[in-house]
Formats: C-alpha cells, sequence, structure tokens
C-alpha cells in the first residue's frame, strides 16, 4: 500500500540525496547522461540510433521526461524496480535501463515505419 506522505518523502529523498541536484536546477547532469546515452548507443545499438536519425525523432524529448520523472510518470511493476535500482545504485541506473530498452526493443523499433509509430 503506498501512502501519500511516504511517497512525497521518497521523492524528496530521491531529488536532494540520489539524484545529482544539477539535474533540476542547471540541467548540466542531465545533458551529460544525455550525451552518455547518445555515445552509449552508438555502440550498443547503432543501428536503432541510426533509425531514430532518419526518421528525425528527437531522442532527448523523450529521455528528458523519463530523467526528470525518474520513471514515475506511468508506474508499473517495472518503474518499481527501476526505483529500486535507483534507490541502491544511484542515478548511473537511468542510462542502463534506457539500454536496455533500446537493445530490448531494437527489432521493434527498427520496424517502425515513421515518427508517430514511436509514441
Amino acid at each position: 500500500m503506498h501512502l501519500p506522505k511516504e511517497s512525497f518523502w521518497m521523492m524528496c529523498h530521491l531529488i536532494e540525496e540520489v539524484v545529482p541536484k544539477e539535474y533540476f536546477t542547471t540541467m548540466i547532469s542531465m545533458t551529460a547522461d544525455l550525451n552518455l546515452l547518445t555515445l552509449f548507443m552508438k555502440e550498443k545499438v547503432p543501428l536503432v540510433l541510426d533509425h531514430l536519425k532518419s526518421k528525425e525523432f528527437d531522442l532527448q524529448m523523450v529521455v528528458v521526461e523519463l530523467f526528470l520523472t525518474i520513471f514515475t510518470v506511468n508506474r508499473t511493476n517495472c518503474t518499481d524496480i527501476i526505483m529500486d535500482a535507483v534507490l541502491l545504485s544511484g542515478s548511473s541506473v537511468f542510462l542502463k535501463v534506457m539500454l536496455v530498452f533500446f537493445k530490448n526493443f531494437e527489432e521493434n523499433i527498427l520496424a517502425l515505419p515513421d515518427f508517430c509509430k514511436f509514441y
């Protein structure tokens, strides 16, 4: 059972202690993570990155929302696991989760013919 008071304090702890404060102030840490994600994608899933670019899909617009909301926009069992991992290992989990996502859904993403199908 999730109580509002505990949820509030958990989010405060995440924002103040776990995620770098620059994620929500100057966004320098987020920009660095976005650049790292692009570099990792070039190495691990280059076809996906090329496909997204060929469709003029702005990856950063989608990823920024996930990073800022700490994957809590659409709460599922999977996001609960991600939150646990963030609490244990810090914000570096965001990059790992995104890479796993793109690797896991590589075939599906490559099969999409246009931008609208990504949403």
